[in-house]
Formats: C-alpha cells, structure tokens, sequence
C-alpha cells in the first residue's frame, strides 16, 4: 500500500476518532441528548461515520468481516420497529395485536373497559389495517434514535483494532462520567438542583432545554389545568414535568448519573488498576508511575473512584448500589493477581467498596435519601413494585408484539394507579419487554445467550498483563445490564450512545477478537 493511502487511512482513522467522542460527549454535553437541536447535528454525525467507514473500505481495496451476532441482532430489533410500524390487515392484526387494534379502533384498550364492566358491548372494530405500535410517531422516533445507536457500535467494534483506539472510546465514557461527578458533588454541596447549576429548562435562553423537552426526557408529569385569565381554571389541561435535582447536564435527575455511572465507575476502576500494574517491570510503583508521566492521571482516576463511589451511594441508596458493588468486585478482584497488582488492586477494590458504603450510610442517615428530587424512582421499593406491576399487565394485554418501542408514556396513563404518569418502566428490561413482546424478549435472550457462550473462551485469549482491562468491560456490562434490570438507563440518548461504544468494544473481543488490548507492532 503506497504511502498516500496510508495518510488518507489515518486521517480517516482520526476522523472516525473525532466523531465517536463528539457524539459521546457532545451528547452528554448537550443535555443529555435531549436538547431539541442535538437530533439533526448527531444524525449528521452518524452519517458522516458512515461514509468515513465505507470509504476507508473502498481505499483498502477489502472488507474486513469479523463474524459476530449483536449486530445483527441490532438489525433484527430495528427491524422489529419497521414490523410495528407496518399496517397490518384486520384479521392478522386481531390475532398478533388485538388489544393494539382495539386502541385505534376504539380509543381504549378492550382489557381496561372489560376489566371495568364485564358486561360491556364493545362496538365492533372497524375492518381496516392498524399498526401494532400504539403510536407511530413514538416508534419512528425511536427507530431514528436506535438506527444511530446502531452506528456506533459498529464503528467502535470496527475502529478499535489497538489500544490506543480502544482508549479512546473508553476515555471517552470515563471523561463523561469523571465531569458529572465533579459537577454533581459541587451541585450536592451547594445544593444547586439546576442543571450545570445555572439553566432551568422551560426558564433559560433558546439553546436550552424547553418544558416539552424536560416532557420527552425520562421522568414523571402530572396533569393541571390551565389557568385562564383572572385565575380561574379553564376546560384545558397540560402535563406539568417534575423537576428532579439534575446532576451536571444530564436530563433526566439523578438516575441519569448512575446509569452514566454504571458503565464509568467500572472502566475507571479497571483503568486505574491497568496503568498501576507492573506488566513484568521491577522498578518501584512510584518510579514507574513517575517516569512514564501518568502521575497525574492515576491520582486523578483514584479520587474519581472515591468521590464516584460516594456519589453514587449518596444518590441510589441500598437497592441501587448493588449492582456498583457487583461491578467494584468484577472490576478489582478477578484481575489482580494475573496483573500483578495482587493486594494494591484488593486495597483500591475495597476502598471504592468502602466509599460506596459511607455514600449509602449518608443516604440513610444523613436526610439525602428522603429528599423525593434526589431519589431514583426505583429507590423506593413500593414505588418501583407498583411500577413493575403495572408493566406486567401491559405484557399480558401486549404479548408478541408489545405496545411499540418508544411508546411506553404513550400507555402507561392507561394502567396508572397514582396521579403522576411516569415516561419509563423504572426498568429498562421490563420496558423493553412492554415495547417489544415476547419477538425482543427472544432478541435480547439470544444476545445475553451469546455473551455466555463466549466469555470464557474469549476470557483464555486475553494475556495475563491485559487482564485487568477485559475485566472492565466485564464489569461494566455486568453493572450496567443488572442496573438495567432494577432503573431506567438507555432511554436517555446519551446513556444509549455510550453503551453502544462500549459494547461495540465488547463485541470486538467476544468475537474473537484480541487486538484491542495491546499496541500495534
């Protein structure tokens, strides 16, 4: 390959670096995603992506094609979306989504008005095609917002080929994280619940997050009337937003965070534990550590384990730290000895334990817990039962097909039991499964299936002095989909593109491959 090709090859491969940390932090910066004029500029993004990887292919003359199922897997979910949003033809329709059918012929769930008067004659269903989505427009959103997630993994499971590229995305999720936790402690201190501390959506300059974006972000609304002139109630009424304590730029509150948290506090533990690891030197920790400059660095991953940790307690309470105690361990302990860390990886491991704990035990003791702007809404167990049980009653009236993914604040004021409507299940795999019946159920159990099937052999390639950074990304799938079980997380745009880059890194190694972890020769 002449010497041309090669500088336009790494042009391109700084392009495609670029991109891949604007979209993850721009989106996080932009308010999560959320901003009304952040769609337009990430489409753009994803298919300048796109052509910067087709053409780095026309100019190596071949495709390189390593086999792995998540990607179609993600094909097959956007698919599914394609599926719900088709007009199906009334006798089909009222055998794969009958209650869906009865929605837009009749305006309510056939279950619901049963379930209020057995005796009901409900009028017959007009004969005509209906989609098995409750609301397209919900749906083509999410198939927009899904198609760029779908880019992103691919180009980070193509675009980490060393571990220079690999460090990219991977700083790039531990920097977001690293900002959060920074503004968010200065936040709690100064009890400042505004986001960035200054900008209050629907009360802020044009560029700024607006009431109906606080609406489209992951929450809960109740509906008011709308006051006419002289104060009197008028016959409309509006949905009013709750305003949660935001955490940096993040929409959504505080669970926000600890889903950014999931994947971050993880890899930055793993992180840590890489750059300390002798890999076969001799020298003293500290003369390593100084002569390769990383100092800085190393104690800047320490204090954002530390503060990170205590946050997150702080915030999720015992139910939600669980799943970051889970991800410490994975993170710390099965790599430490392969690494040579041994007993400084079991001392850092269970420090972040132990910050985790003292952030729990300010939760409990301390009055953040009972402060409703600085709770999850799983964080209390009655509530998330509730919430839960009202998801599974929409699985039983939506079972093949679910309700459409992206619709789930479409029909949950439906099946509500309280005044406030939330916009998520309080579980992104419950919600998944209201969105996407037993067709995602059986998308997702082949794709966590895979992942099982192929962690060990994957695990055996992995050299010894590497093996804390395999660790991470074991760890931060393993906190994140346990999180994912018990709080929302991917339904925000920016926790969406950041899980996608790193699971398009732990797609690379589960597929065989291991260049991801060492420098090219």
């Amino acid at each position: 390959m002449g010497t041309f090709r090669i500088r336009i090859l790494e042009w391109t491969d700084r392009l495609q670096a670029g991109i891949l940390v604007g979209m993850l932090a721009g989106t996080a910066l932009a308010f999560g995603g959320v901003v009304w004029w952040w769609r337009p500029v990430i489409a753009a993004l994803a298919v300048l992506l796109v052509v910067l990887g087709l053409a780095r292919v026309a100019i190596e003359g071949q495709a390189r094609i390593r086999f792995s199922p998540l990607p179609v897997l993600g094909v097959l979910a956007v698919s599914l979306a394609v599926v719900q949003l088709a007009p199906i033809p009334a006798s089909l329709a009222g055998r794969i989504a009958p209650e869906a059918r009865s929605l837009h012929a009749r305006g309510v769930p056939s279950s619901l008005v049963l379930a209020d008067d057995p005796e009901a004659d409900l009028p017959e269903a007009l004969a005509s095609r209906t989609p098995a989505t409750v609301d397209r427009s919900a749906t083509l959103r999410w198939l927009f917002d899904a198609s760029i997630g779908l880019v992103v993994l691919v180009t980070s499971a193509r675009f980490a080929r060393k571990l220079g590229r690999t460090m990219v995305i991977w700083g790039s999720v531990v920097g977001i994280f690293v900002l959060m936790t920074g503004i968010g402690l200065v936040q709690l201190v100064g009890n400042v619940p505004e986001l960035l501390g200054i900008i209050t959506p629907g009360k802020a300059p044009s560029w700024a997050p607006s009431t109906l974006d606080l609406l489209r972000a992951p929450g809960t609304s109740v509906l008011r009337p709308l006051a006419e002139e002289g104060g009197a109630n008028g016959p409309w009424l509006l949905p009013q937003p709750d305003r949660p304590f935001f955490i940096g730029s993040l929409m959504g509150g505080p669970g926000a965070y600890l889903a950014i948290g999931a994947l971050g506090l993880p890899l930055s533990l793993a992180l840590l534990l890489h750059l300390l690891a002798p890999r076969g030197s001799r020298e003293p920790m500290a003369d390593r550590i100084g002569r390769s400059g990383l100092a800085p660095l190393v104690g800047l991953l320490v204090l954002v384990v530390l503060a990170g940790s205590a946050l997150i307690g702080v915030i999720g309470g015992p139910l939600l730290a669980i799943p970051f105690a889970v991800g410490l361990v994975l993170a710390g302990l099965p790599g430490a000895w392969p690494t040579g860390s041994r007993w400084l990886a079991v001392g850092l491991t269970v420090l972040a334990l132990g910050s985790l704990g003292a952030g729990v035990s300010a939760n409990r003791f301390a009055g953040w817990g009972t402060d409703p702007k600085l709770a999850p809404i799983t964080a209390d167990l009655d509530r998330a039962e509730r919430l839960w049980r009202q998801s599974a009653q929409i699985i039983r009236d939506f079972p093949i097909l679910g309700t459409g993914l992206g619709t789930f604040g479409r029909v949950i004021p439906s099946y509500k039991t309280t005044d406030a409507s939330p916009t998520t299940a309080g579980s992104s795999v419950l919600q998944w499964v209201v969105e996407s019946g037993l067709a995602g159920a059986g998308v997702l159990g082949l794709a966590f299936l895979w992942g099982l099937a192929r962690i060990i052999r994957a695990w055996r390639r992995v050299g010894s002095a590497d093996r804390a950074l395999a660790c991470g990304l074991v760890a931060s799938a393993v906190c994140f989909g346990v999180f994912a079980s018990v709080h929302w997380t991917v339904e925000l745009p920016a926790v969406a593109l950041a899980a996608c880059a790193v699971l398009g890194i732990l797609d690379r190694w589960l597929s065989g491959g291991t260049d991801l972890f060492v420098e090219a020769a």
